[in-house]
C-alpha cells in the first residue's frame, strides 16, 4: 500500500507540473502574438531597397504546421476558441531567457506545489477513494460478504460513473474531471484483472478483448482531450493492478498478455500524440517488471512462451520511438527520444541473451538479427529528411549490434581481425558523414582489436611460416589500421599539427609496430636464419610500404621508410653470432643481403632528399655495407688459403679500398652518391679511418709471420696491408685538406706520425725473428737488443725530420725532431743504462752522440719567419 500511496503521490507531483508546464506555454504564446503584430507592423511600413535584397536572398524561416485535427477541435469546441492555442516548447524559440533571482529546486517547487496549490480535495480524495477500491476487492474476497459478480459490477459500475462524470467536469478548474476520469480507467483495470485472474469469472480471451476496450477507450479520451496526465494516470494504474493483487501465484503468460495490452496502449496514443512521459512510464514498468520476473521466476523450459513476449514488446516500443520522431513538429532533423532510441536495444538484448545463453550461438544469431533489423531500418528511414537523426542512430546501434555479434560466433583471433575491419569502415563512414562520435568508436574499437588479436596469437603455432592463418589475420589488423591513418590524413582537418593528425600518425605507428610484430613471429618458424628472414620481410615490406606512400601521396609513410636502415642495423646486430660463426654470405644470406641494400639504396634515391636524416643515412649504409664485405672477405681468404692470419689482413683490404675511393673525382660517382659526395667525404672517411685504424691495432698485434713465407720487413703481407693503410690513410686527409682548402696540413703531421710507428712496429717484427725475442711487450721492453735498437731507429727518424725542417725552413718539422732526439737521450739514461756493460749499450751511446754531433753540424735550427723577415728586410 505504501507503494501505491508512493506513486499516486508522484503522479499528483506531475500533474502539477504538467498544470504549471501549460501555464508556461500560454503566457509563451501571448509573447508570440505580441511579436507577430510586430512582424505585421514591420510588413506594412515600406522596405528600403537594401531590405529587398535582404527578403530576396534570405530564405524565410521555417513554419510549424498546426496539425488538421487540431484545427477541427477549435471549430468544434467554442469554449476551447477562447484560449491562446497552445504550441510546444521549443516554438518560444532559443531567444527565450529566463530571468529572475535563484529559485529552490524543482523537486521542492513541486512538493510546495503538490501541498499548497491547486484543488487538494480532488488530490487527497482520489488517493483516498482508489486505496477504498482496492481494499474492497481484497476484503470482500476474503469475506465472502456478497457474490463476487455483484462486488465487481459495482466496481465497474463506479468506474463507469466517475468516468462519466469527469467527462462531464473535464473543463472544471484544477483538473476535477481528469482526476475522475483517470480513476475509472484504473478502476477498470482492476476489475477485469481481478475477474481473469483471481476470480476465474473471464476466460482469458474474454478478458483481453474487455482490456482491449479499455485501453481503447482511455486512449482516445486522453487524445480526445490533449491530456497526457490522463493516459499517464491511466496506464500507471493498469501496470500496478497486478503487482497490487498479487499473490505470488499465476501464469506468466497472464501477466504478460495484460501488459501487452497496456503497451498497445501506449502505441496507439503515441500514433497521436507525442507525449515522452507516457512513453518512457510504459517502457520502464515493462521491462523492470519483466527484468524483476526474470530474475526470481525464470526458467529455460519456459523459453517457447517468454519469448515472444520479449519480441513483442521490443518491437512495440521500436515502433513508439519512430513514432515519436515522425510526430514532432520540426521539419528537418526532429529530435529522438534517446531514453528509448539507445535504452530499449540495451535493455532488451540484456534478457535476450540471458535466456538464449543455454543454445550454442543463440546469442550470436540474437544480435545479428537485432542488427539487420536497425539497419534495414536505417535503409528505410534515412530518405526521409525529418528522421535522418533517427535513422543515424539506428545504423550506429546496427554497428554496434554486428560487433557485438562477431565473439559470440568466432574465436578471440578472428574477432580481432574483423573489429579491426569494423573499426576502420566506422571511422571512414563517420569521417564522411562528420559523425564525431562514430569516429571515436571506431578508433576504440580499433586498438581493441589489435591488442585482441596480439592476446590470441601468444603462444599459437603454425606449419609453415607466413603461408598461415595467424599471418593472415595480422595483415588483416594491419591494412586496417594503415587504412584508418590514411582517412584521417585525407580528413579536412587532417592538417599538420592538428589532433585528427595526430591519431592518424598513431594509427600508422601502430600498424607498422604490428606488422613488424608479425614478421618477428613468422621469422622464428622459419627453417632458415631468422635474421636472413627478418631482412628479406623488412626489404619486401619496405617496397611494399613505398609504393603505397608513392601512390596515394602519403608523406608520412615516405618518412617512417627512413627508419628502415636502423631497423635493419638491428636485426644485422642478432646475426653477430651467426658471422663469426659461419659468414654473411652464408644459407640465405646472400640473398638477404643484397636485396636489403638494393632496397636501402632505392629508398634513398626516391625518398633521400626529403628525409632529415638522409645525409647520415648514406654514411651509415656504406659503412655497414664495408663491415659486411670486410667480415666474407676475411671467411674467403681463410677458406681459400687455410691460412687465419691472412684472413685477419684480408679484412682491412674492404675498408681500405673505399677510403681510397671516397676521395676519387666525382665523375666516377652516380648522381645518388654524387649530390652526398662531400658529406660521404668528412664523415664517411671519419668512420672508414676509425675502422682502419682499430684493423692496424689488431693486425700489429700479430707477429706477421706467414706459413711458408720467411719474414722479410715490408715484404711480408701484413707489413704490405698496414703500409697501404697508413698510406692511404694519409693521402685521404691530403685530399680532405685540398677539397677544403684547410691550412693547417694535418696530412704531413700525419704522415710524420705514422712513418714513426710503423717503422717502430716493423722494428719489433725484426727483432722478434731475427734477435729471437718473444713477440710480446713485455718481452720486447726487457731486450737490450731490441731498446739498443730503438735508440738507433729513433735517432736516425728524428735527424731526418730535423735535416727536412733544415732544407724546408720548416722550424716546426725541425723542432719535431730535436723533440724525437730529446725522448731519445732521456732513454738513454733511464732505460739503456740499466745495461751497462754490455755492447748494446755501448753501441747506442755511440751511435746515438754521433748522430747527435752530425745533426747539430748539419742542421741547425732554422730561423723563425718573423726572423727571416727581418733579416730580409735588412
Amino acid at each position: 500500500m505504501l507503494t501505491l500511496l508512493a506513486i499516486l503521490i508522484i503522479f499528483f507531483l506531475i500533474l502539477d507540473l504538467y498544470k504549471k508546464n501549460r501555464e508556461l506555454r500560454e503566457r509563451l504564446d501571448a509573447l508570440g502574438d505580441e511579436e507577430q503584430s510586430a512582424k505585421r507592423e514591420k510588413r506594412e511600413r515600406p522596405r528600403s531597397p537594401l531590405e529587398e535584397v535582404k527578403k530576396t536572398l534570405v530564405p524565410p524561416a521555417m513554419k510549424t504546421v498546426v496539425p488538421p485535427e487540431q484545427n477541427a477541435k477549435t471549430v468544434t469546441r467554442p469554449e476551447a476558441a477562447q484560449r491562446p492555442v497552445r504550441k510546444t516548447p521549443e516554438a518560444a524559440g532559443p531567444d527565450t531567457v529566463r530571468t529572475g533571482a535563484a529559485e529552490p529546486s524543482p523537486l521542492a517547487q513541486m512538493i510546495n506545489r503538490f501541498l499548497t496549490g491547486g484543488n487538494m480535495l480532488v488530490k487527497v480524495g482520489g488517493i483516498i477513494f482508489f486505496l477504498g477500491l482496492v481494499f474492497l476487492v481484497k476484503y470482500a474476497a476474503e469475506h465472502n460478504m456478497i457474490s463476487i459478480e455483484m462486488r465487481l459490477i459495482g466496481i465497474a459500475l463506479g468506474a463507469l460513473g466517475m468516468t462519466a462524470l469527469g467527462w462531464r467536469l473535464r473543463e472544471r478548474e484544477g483538473y476535477y474531471g481528469l482526476v475522475l476520469q483517470a480513476l475509472g480507467v484504473a478502476s477498470f483495470y482492476l476489475v477485469v484483472y481481478a475477474s481473469a485472474k483471481m476470480y476465474g469469472l473471464l476466460t482469458m480471451p474474454q478478458a483481453f478483448v474487455i482490456m482491449l476496450i479499455v485501453v481503447i477507450c482511455g486512449s482516445l479520451l486522453a487524445v480526445a482531450q490533449d491530456a497526457v496526465i490522463l493516459a499517464l494516470f491511466s496506464i500507471t494504474g493498469g501496470f500496478l493492478v497486478p503487482i497490487l493483487t498479487s499473490d505470488g501465484s499465476g501464469s506468466h503468460i497472464v501477466l504478460f498478455s495484460y501488459y501487452a495490452m497496456l503497451n498497445i496502449g501506449v502505441l496507439l496514443i503515441a500514433w497521436y500524440r507525442s507525449w515522452r512521459v507516457l512513453n518512457i512510464a510504459g517502457f520502464f514498468f515493462t521491462f523492470v517488471i519483466a527484468t524483476a520476473w526474470g530474475v526470481l521466476r525464470y526458467d529455460p523450459a519456459l523459453f517457447i512462451s517468454t519469448e515472444p513476449f520479449l519480441i513483442f514488446f521490443f518491437l512495440l516500443y521500436l515502433g513508439v520511438s519512430i513514432l515519436f520522431t515522425s510526430k514532432q513538429p520540426f521539419e528537418v532533423c526532429a529530435f529522438i527520444d534517446s531514453t528509448l532510441v539507445f535504452g530499449l536495444p540495451l535493455v532488451a538484448f540484456s534478457l535476450q541473451a540471458s535466456m538464449v545463453k543455454q543454445y550454442e550461438y543463440g546469442v550470436f544469431y540474437s544480435a545479428m538479427v537485432v542488427g539487420s533489423l536497425y539497419l534495414t531500418l536505417f535503409r528505410l528511414l534515412s530518405p526521409r529528411v525529418k528522421m535522418q537523426m533517427l535513422a543515424e542512430a539506428f545504423r550506429a546501434i546496427a554497428v554496434v549490434f554486428y560487433t557485438v555479434a562477431i565473439p559470440y560466433a568466432l574465436d578471440d583471433r578472428m574477432t580481432g581481425a574483423l573489429w579491426a575491419l569494423e573499426g576502420a569502415a566506422v571511422i571512414w563512414i563517420s569521417l564522411k558523414y562528420r559523425k564525431h562520435y562514430g569516429v571515436i568508436f571506431g578508433m576504440v574499437l580499433e586498438l581493441a582489436s589489435n591488442v585482441l588479436y596480439l592476446l590470441s596469437t601468444v603462444g599459437l603455432s603454425a606449419e609453415f611460416a607466413f603461408a598461415n592463418g595467424i599471418f593472415a589475420g595480422y595483415a588483416v589488423v594491419v591494412t586496417a589500421a594503415l587504412f584508418t591513418a590514411y582517412r584521417l590524413r585525407a580528413h579536412p582537418g587532417g592538417e599538420p599539427g592538428t589532433l585528427t593528425q595526430a591519431f592518424s600518425m598513431i594509427f600508422l605507428g601502430t600498424g607498422l609496430l604490428m606488422w613488424l610484430l608479425a614478421g618477428f613471429l613468422e621469422a622464428g618458424r622459419s627453417s632458415f636464419e631468422t635474421g636472413n628472414v627478418l631482412l628479406i620481410y623488412a626489404a619486401l615490406s619496405a617496397v611494399l610500404f613505398a609504393a603505397a606512400a608513392i601512390r596515394f601521396a602519403w608523406a608520412e609513410l615516405g618518412g617512417v621508410s627512413q627508419y628502415y636502415l636502423p631497423l635493419g642495423i638491428v636485426i644485422f646486430a642478432t646475426l653477430l653470432q651467426h658471422f663469426i660463426a659461419a659468414h654473411p654470405f652464408a644459407g640465405i644470406g646472400s640473398i638477404a643481403i643484397v636485396l636489403f641494400f638494393t632496397v636501402h639504396y632505392g629508398l634513398l634515391w626516391r625518398f633521400g632528399s626529403d628525409w632529415k636524416l638522409g645525409a647520415l643515412l648514406h654514411v651509415a649504409g656504406m659503412v655497414l655495407l664495408v663491415l659486411i664485405l670486410s667480415r666474407e672477405l676475411q671467411y674467403a681468404v681463410e677458406t681459400w688459403t687455410g691460412i687465419t692470419v691472412l684472413g685477419h689482413g684480408a679484412f682491412g683490404v674492404m675498408p681500405i679500398l673505399t677510403l681510397l675511393l671516397l676521395v676519387q673525382s666525382d665523375r666516377y660517382y652516380p648522381s645518388l652518391i654524387r649530390e652526398y659526395l662531400t658529406v660521404y667525404r668528412l664523415a664517411g672517411g671519419i668512420a672508414l679511418s676509425t675502422i682502419v685504424g682499430i684493423w692496424e691495432l689488431k693486425i700489429s698485434a700479430l707477429d706477421g709471420a706467414v706459413p711458408f713465407m720467411p719474414y722479410i720487413p715490408l715484404l711480408s703481407p701484413l707489413d704490405l696491408l698496414q703500409a697501404a693503410g697508413l698510406a692511404v690513410f694519409v693521402y685521404w686527409l691530403y685530399r680532405v685538406e685540398r677539397i677544403t682548402a684547410a691550412a693547417d696540413r694535418f696530412a704531413f703531421k700525419a704522415a710524420g706520425i705514422a712513418a714513426f710507428l710503423f717503422a717502430t712496429l716493423l722494428l719489433g717484427r725484426a727483432v722478434h725473428f731475427y734477435g729471437d725475442v718473444g713477440y710480446t711487450t713485455y718481452a720486447l721492453a726487457a731486450s737490450l737488443l731490441f731498446q739498443a735498437s730503438l735508440s738507433i731507429l729513433w735517432s736516425c727518424m728524428g735527424i731526418a725530420a730535423m735535416l727536412v725542417g733544415k732544407v724546408r725552413g720548416e722550424r716546426t718539422v725541425w723542432l719535431a725532431g730535436a723533440g724525437v732526439l730529446g725522448v731519445v737521450v732521456l732513454k738513454l739514461f733511464l732505460v739503456d743504462l740499466a745495461g751497462s756493460g754490455t755492447v748494446e749499450r755501448i753501441v747506442s751511446f755511440i751511435s746515438v752522440g754521433v748522430l747527435l754531433l752530425l745533426v747539430g753540424y748539419f742542421a741547425p735550427i732554422p730561423p723563425s719567419k718573423d726572423g727571416a723577415a727581418e733579416q730580409t728586410g735588412a
